[in-house]
């Protein structure tokens, strides 16, 4: 089963532990994920991202999409996410997702369990209810890591998981897509 997995930091593996892009190591799929990259970069096809994705997706089973955080913590920088920036946000990832048409997506939603500041649990899941607003319609999945993390499996800021975070994002998601562990 090939498994193609595009995004930003979350889906390049970015590791709380080891500041390396090393969560998905052991996990086989082809990873073109891009640190620090949005949506907006994604559907602007930055460098070719968004072309050589669609090209290495054409004979891959599923695509895996981890995208939007960036775009919320850009918007946020004054303090403020207006309804202009929303919209954009929503039709950039709307606009990623499509390009996959045919193809098994999942889409990762993000976690920061019990974060000591109670504005960025509520930023999250604000930001996750985004994610599932833009894509509504479209036949996706949902991979739900507050479902999947505990709090002594994420750190940092912004939040990723650690290496024991990733052995259970690595584990959960074989189990989504209907691969052998």
């Amino acid at each position: 089963m090939k498994v193609l997995i595009i995004g930003d930091s979350w889906g390049a593996g970015h590791n709380a532990d080891t500041n390396l892009d090393d969560g998905w190591v052991g996990f086989e799929c082809v990873n073109l994920a891009v640190d620090g990259s949005t949506a907006a970069m994604w559907v602007k096809d930055r460098e070719g991202w968004l072309t050589n994705a669609v090209k290495e997706s054409s004979d891959a089973d599923v695509v895996i999409v981890s995208l939007l955080g960036n775009d919320a913590f850009s918007a946020f920088g004054d303090g403020i996410i207006t309804p202009e920036e929303l919209a954009a946000g929503h039709a950039c990832l709307r606009k990623v997702v499509e390009a996959f048409a045919g193809k098994r997506v999942i889409v990762m939603l993000y976690t920061a369990p019990l974060m000591p500041d109670v504005r960025i649990t509520f930023a999250l899941a604000f930001l996750n209810g985004a994610i599932r607003m833009a894509v509504y319609g479209l036949p996706v999945e949902f991979a739900d890591t507050q479902d999947w993390l505990t709090p002594d499996k994420v750190a940092g800021m912004p939040p990723h998981p650690t290496t024991a975070g990733w052995a259970v994002i690595r584990g959960k998601m074989r189990m989504l897509i209907g691969v052998e562990v």
